[in-house]
This record gives structure tokens, sequence and C-alpha cells, in this order.
């Protein structure tokens, strides 16, 4: 079996904007091709809140498709339940993993990962979280029909193997499994309620069955979905009490943004960060992402020949791809 070969690829920044004053409307650059690829600077985080906020609105580029994110994980469903549903293990800032609705873990073997649940976690409606919902909720993941299933296509086994204790079991060793763990592989749901919704699970009118500092509070179809601050909550309690997220794509995000009508974005755009660069009232940050775009030949005609590959590799002006083609919001790699 042949490889494919990438010949050129792009880091891609996480992109944060927020808008700290209004201003009259702008719709994109004029004339610019965007800022230096070296002025690029990624932060991991933005500066930590000074006070209480009583509401945030927030932009995502589309409505959700579903709030059930084993069957519809698109981008705009995991930025409402980020702060909603909580996971096994927790991403940091630095891409590392830890730990977090998994009290510790334990590896007896090469193939064996055994997780002791967090004790002291409670669902919004007040229930506690057991390592049955854990179970539940990782049998689920793993469904062939789930969009996670290929996270356990090397897990042989899960069992409850003590009060607190799950056993998972590989066919090979697994450095990578804990780091699934940490997205939506790792999402505790709270079995009672999924059962009881079925297939409405994460839709429009439905509750949420997570444990987070927030709530699904309401779910507008074509409106908003808003959220509010669970201060029941089991960990540090959020400053914000309630976050309202509408969408908007391209030039409305960008308007929105611009004139206060929003308070800030995440947006997998480039075109509407480059629009929104160096405007006044608007921060931009950018963050470390694993996103990438390349460029990979197929097997078929000139590009099957190695020699062929490499001399148009070497051609490529990545930096002057990513500064023309992405507004300098990608970092070129010599992949």
């Amino acid at each position: 079996m042949k490889l494919k070969t990438s010949i050129a690829a792009f880091g891609m920044a996480g992109l944060t904007v927020l808008a700290t004053a209004c201003s009259g409307a702008d719709t994109g650059r004029s004339g610019d091709t965007g800022r230096d690829v070296a002025q690029l600077e990624l932060t991991p985080t933005t500066a930590a809140a000074t006070g209480a906020v009583d509401s945030v609105d927030w932009l995502l580029e589309d409505e959700p498709d579903s709030l059930d994110l084993d069957t519809q994980g698109g981008s705009a469903g995991r930025t409402v339940l980020t702060n909603v549903c909580e996971r096994l293990y927790r991403l940091e800032p630095d891409m590392t993993v830890r730990p977090w609705l998994v009290d510790r873990a334990a590896r007896p073997d090469a193939k064996t990962l055994v997780l002791t649940v967090r004790q002291g976690v409670t669902f919004h409606d007040g229930t506690a979280m057991t390592v049955d919902d854990v179970l539940f909720s990782l049998r689920r993941h793993a469904d062939p029909d789930m969009s996670e299933a290929d996270e356990f296509e090397n897990v042989t086994s899960m069992k409850k193997t003590g009060a607190h204790e799950i056993t998972v079991r590989f066919k090979e060793p697994d450095a990578l499994f804990t780091k699934a763990l940490a997205g939506d592989a790792g999402l505790v749901y709270q079995q009672k309620r999924v059962r009881e919704q079925g297939k409405d699970f994460g839709t429009p009118g439905q509750t949420d069955a997570c444990s987070g500092p927030y709530r699904l509070a309401s779910w507008k179809s074509g409106d908003s979905v808003t959220l509010e601050r669970n201060d029941d909550y089991w960990g540090d309690k959020p400053l914000t009490r309630k976050v309202v997220f509408r969408w908007a794509e391209d030039s409305a995000m960008v308007n929105a943004l611009r004139t206060g009508a929003a308070d800030g974005a995440y947006t997998d755009s480039v075109g509407t960060a480059a629009a929104l660069d160096g405007k006044k009232g608007i921060d931009l940050h950018f963050g470390p992402s694993t996103a990438t775009l390349d460029l990979i030949p197929t097997e078929r005609g000139g590009l099957a020949d190695p020699d062929i590959r490499k001399a148009l590799s070497l051609s490529l002006d990545r930096t002057g791809i990513a500064k023309s083609g992405y507004g300098g919001l990608a970092q070129p790699w010599a992949t």
C-alpha cells in the first residue's frame, strides 16, 4: 500500500474575538493582504476576569445541529456545551490533559487503565453522578453509530470493577486514550435523563444531562441558546450569571462585533478574523490549535513521482500563502 504524502501544511490559530467598544461597522480590509506571519503571536489564555458580569452575548458561526455531541459533533454545539458538560479528563492550555471527573487513574499493565470516578459531583438536577453514569456514557460513545466510536477501536472491554471504579482493557498499549477522554469521548451524561428523552435528547426544548458550571436554560430554535450559572456546581463558580448564544455568518458577525451588538466570539473563519484584525474597539486573540490545512496529492498522475512532489514542495511559498491566502493568521510548516 502506498502512503499519501503531505507537501504543504499550515497550523491554524484558534481565534477569540472580544468587542470592547462600539464603533461603525466594517465588513473587511481594504487593499490589505493581512499581517506579517512573523507577527502572529499565539497565547493559550486571555487575561483573567477583573469582576463579575451579569450577562454575556456570544456569537456562533451557525446554529447547533444538535446538543447531543454523540450524534452531531459540530463546533457550534461544542462551544455551547464546553461549560455545561464535563469530561473525565480536562484539556489544559498547554494541550496536556489531567483527570477531572476521574479522581485518579492507574495502569497496572500496558493494556489496562483503571479509572476511579470522582465522588461529590452532582448533575444539574441535583442527582449524584455515579460510576454507572460514567460506564453508560463510555459505552454510548463507543457505539458504532456514534461519532466518537473511532476513539474506542482499541478497547476490548469496559467494566465496573468497584463501587467507584471502571477498568478499561485494550488490544494494544494505548497512550492516547486519556487524551480522547479530555474530548467528547470523555463526556459524562446522566443515564436516567438520556434514557428518558430518547431520540429527543439534544434537541430544542430538552434539558441537558450534565454536571458543569452552567446548565442549559433554553434553546429557542432559530433564535438563541441560553445558559444559566449552576449555583450548586461542585467546583469553582463562574462569575458570569448568564450566557446567551446567537449566530451570524461573515459580514453579519463582523458588524455585530464592531457595533457592540455582541460581546465576543470564537471563530474558525480566517476571513472573519482578518476583517476584524486591527479594528478599533476589537481585541483579537490567537490561540494554539490542533487544526491544520494540508495539501495531499493523490497516487495517480505526475504527483505519484516523489521527486516531483519534492520539487513542488520546495517551490511553494508557504509564508506568502499564509499571508495572502489566510491573512497572516496561519503558521507555515515545513512538512
